[in-house]
């Protein structure tokens, strides 16, 4: 069994992870999401604020606060992959990398 999982985020695997490996902490790397941001919003100023914003040593709530700011500041309310996606709401599940 592994000690921990680094994914992308996607929303399959995710579930795969949860379902087949209970109890492994699950972390998302931030080197894929912001990847996909830069191929999926195509903004490369908010995809710098959000990959610094993901970086960030904060709670959920302020992450939260931020995140709903960054959207709205960019105009990016939306877009439809911003929203559906499986985002890092809790920052402490984000490997930096």
């Amino acid at each position: 069994m592994p000690t921990s999982v680094i994914t992308d985020g996607c929303k399959s695997m995710c579930g795969a992870i949860a379902t087949i490996l209970l109890g492994v902490p699950h972390r998302l790397c931030i080197w894929h999401i912001k990847t996909n941001a830069t191929t999926t919003v195509h903004n490369r100023e908010f995809v710098s604020a959000f990959t610094h914003l993901a970086k960030s040593r904060i709670s959920t709530e302020e992450f939260e606060i931020r995140w709903e700011s960054l959207i709205t500041k960019h105009g990016l309310s939306a877009n439809k992959w911003l929203r559906d996606s499986n985002q890092p709401r809790d920052v402490s599940h984000v490997t930096i990398g």
